[in-house]
């Protein structure tokens, strides 16, 4: 052991490692786990580290649960409750869920009653629409937060660790609304990571407010998924159009996509001469 390592106290490498997995690509926890439990190198302090780190990670990355009967919901804020289990708001049950088995379980009936609920209803069915026609694998969970406020969250995600690629959308939507207008606030995140011969991530966020009047509760919930498709629509239309920009001038300009030998490097090969040399010039002496 190195003298820096001896230097780090056990409470900063819990803290470390569970940042470490706090801040994993998407759908790569798994890996990054395995890397901190080598970095770690003591069990005890593997389970602090993960348990400081996997529920918020499960939480921000808006984590979709295969709950009975095929239904889905996601683990997000709004959907934990003050006694630490999850709540579906469409089917009015909650349950606990294993972070590390992604296993809910003990799923229950709740209580919980909303003055709002017939608004919720009607945003729930479009969203749920919209989502099934744009978002292969995407998952929405509507919540009520308070008598004037509706947060809608949307998760989609494609995993190809085959291909060295992994992907994240999240979208979440807050309406509040105040007599005959409601005041839209959205927060739209983008994040891939693409590791094949190296390590590039995209971390995307924009921030979108509107104002819509209130009618009916279905006009007003058709009216709003028209809105959300329209910005999600134009964020997803401008980071592909600014990527495709960005392979044909910055990247370009930052570094040579083939050596000038206009071939890739052989790694192996390199390294097998340079052992080579070195092996000779000892002889030598």
């Amino acid at each position: 052991m190195s003298d820096y390592e001896e230097q780090i106290d056990d409470e900063t490498k819990v803290a470390i490692g569970a940042e470490f997995m706090k801040y994993a690509p998407p759908g790569e926890f798994n890996e990054v786990y395995n890397d901190v439990a080598k970095l770690l190198a003591n069990e005890e302090l593997l389970k602090q580290a993960t348990s400081e780190a996997v529920g918020d990670y499960n939480i921000q990355q808006f984590t979709p649960v295969n709950l009975e009967s095929n239904e889905k919901c996601l683990l997000t804020g709004y959907s934990l409750l003050p006694n630490g289990r999850y709540y579906n708001p469409k089917t009015n049950k909650s349950f606990k869920y294993d972070h590390i088995k992604h296993t809910p379980y003990e799923i229950q009936h709740e209580n919980i009653t909303n003055t709002n609920e017939s608004t919720r209803v009607a945003v729930q069915s479009q969203v749920e629409e919209y989502v099934k026609a744009h978002y292969p694998n995407g998952t929405t969970s509507v919540y009520s937060t308070s008598p004037k406020e509706i947060v809608i969250c949307i998760e989609d995600h494609e995993f190809q660790a085959g291909n060295y690629w992994g992907g994240r959308w999240r979208s979440h939507w807050t309406v509040t609304v105040n007599g005959s207008k409601a005041q839209i606030d959205g927060i739209l995140r983008i994040q891939v990571h693409y590791y094949e011969d190296g390590n590039v991530q995209l971390l995307s966020k924009k921030d979108a407010t509107h104002e819509l009047s209130v009618e009916s509760d279905e006009k007003f919930a058709s009216e709003l998924v028209k809105l959300i498709r329209t910005s999600e629509n134009e964020y997803q239309s401008a980071i592909s159009d600014n990527y495709v920009k960005m392979s044909d001038t910055t990247f370009k300009a930052l570094r040579r996509q083939l050596p000038m030998t206009r071939t890739k490097i052989d790694w192996q090969k390199l390294l097998g001469y340079k052992i080579g040399k070195e092996a000779s010039q000892q002889s030598n002496q």
